[in-house]
């Protein structure tokens, strides 16, 4: 049910004039797909018909205290790709409401499938990849920004990502301490987990010189439901900008391709073959639009990497969920939780990603 107060809310005068609908017409607002920090209500334009989606903010992953702001300006920046959902207001003063809220125009389409879209999910991030590293530069944004952590560590409001193989370590020893030191750690995982750390130090040594790369805009979350899929020469997109950096375009690549991401919500893991064929039709769609140095050897580092991050983030909320006084709602969650820590899966990722 809507509450009272945010159907009053999305009424106000200055919010119809914004959308283009008249003072007298009344918005009625639906629940929609909503998530852990979001909750989102779809409703149509009165007159067009056209679809918006009310995106109400309950917390954030990146520890942001103007999380719905931050979503709101990489939205824009995004705009030009053609691939994002287009934004038209945002309040994060909670003067009304609770909560920040944000409203963007509502994007129709199908979960990504992994066996028949690649190619689609392909041109899609290379899109959005070139497209967003223009309007950076068109806005003033150069390499010294990226490089000098004196400088500065945004850019038109959008987190920097200086060095994000470390940065993504240290959020991953971080998770991982938490099962270490709790009552359900089991020695063999924590065992093979550090053999994967040990590698990993090993792996970021040695690409030293990898890393030097054009940064751009990346999602940073390319799980298949935040793919919308309409079809080979229609309109694709893709939503869900929780937690967008301005960083290396491989951390996309390599979360995508990596497969703690397409076993999440699948039983998919993809070949080497299938691998290989993604990222050449991204370097074909991406053509001179974007500088892609070494992007084959930087996907790769990332896949690992992300194997790491989300095994530790497993590991973390499996004490999470089993320290809750009432079992977990979501069952399928925790039992894909489960299967990520098994020592079969676990010698695998170490024997195929390392």
């Amino acid at each position: 049910m809507v509450d009272n107060i945010l159907q009053k809310y999305i009424n106000q005068d200055n919010i119809k004039e914004i959308l283009g609908i008249p003072c007298e017409c009344l918005i009625i607002l639906k629940e929609f797909k909503s998530g852990e920090y979001n909750q989102n209500f779809i409703f149509p334009h009165p007159v067009t018909d056209k679809k918006y989606v009310l995106r109400v903010n309950k917390g954030s992953q990146l520890h942001l205290d103007n999380q719905i702001e931050y979503e709101y300006n990489a939205l824009s920046l995004l705009e030009n790709t053609g691939r994002t959902p287009k934004v038209f207001f945002v309040d994060n003063s909670k003067k009304i409401l609770d909560d920040g809220v944000l409203i963007m125009e509502y994007l129709p389409g199908e979960p990504l499938d992994y066996k028949s879209d690649l190619n689609i999910a392909a041109e899609i991030l290379a899109d959005i990849h070139s497209k967003a590293y223009e309007k950076l530069r068109e806005n003033g944004f150069r390499e010294n920004f990226f490089r000098n952590a004196e400088l500065t560590k945004e850019f038109d409001g959008v987190i920097i990502s200086k060095s994000p193989l470390n940065e993504i370590i240290t959020e991953c020893n971080k998770m991982f301490d938490i099962y270490r030191k709790s009552d359900i750690a089991d020695k063999n995982v924590i065992k093979k987990i550090d053999e994967m750390f040990l590698r990993a130090a090993g792996i970021i040594f040695d690409s030293r010189e990898l890393q030097k790369y054009k940064a751009t805009i990346i999602n940073t979350e390319l799980n298949s439901s935040n793919f919308l899929i309409n079809g080979i020469d229609k309109e694709n997109y893709l939503i869900d900008w929780e937690k967008p950096l301005i960083g290396d375009p491989a951390m996309d690549m390599g979360h995508f391709l990596a497969p703690t991401t397409t076993n999440w919500k699948t039983d998919t893991i993809l070949s080497t073959d299938e691998i290989h064929n993604f990222i050449r039709v991204y370097k074909e769609k991406v053509g001179d639009r974007l500088p892609l140095y070494n992007i084959e050897e930087r996907t790769k580092l990332f896949i690992s990497i992300t194997c790491i991050r989300g095994l530790t983030w497993s590991a973390m909320a499996l004490v999470e969920y089993l320290g809750k006084v009432d079992r977990p709602t979501h069952a399928d969650t925790l039992e894909k939780i489960q299967s990520y820590l098994k020592y079969e899966y676990l010698d695998m990722i170490l024997r195929e990603y390392f």
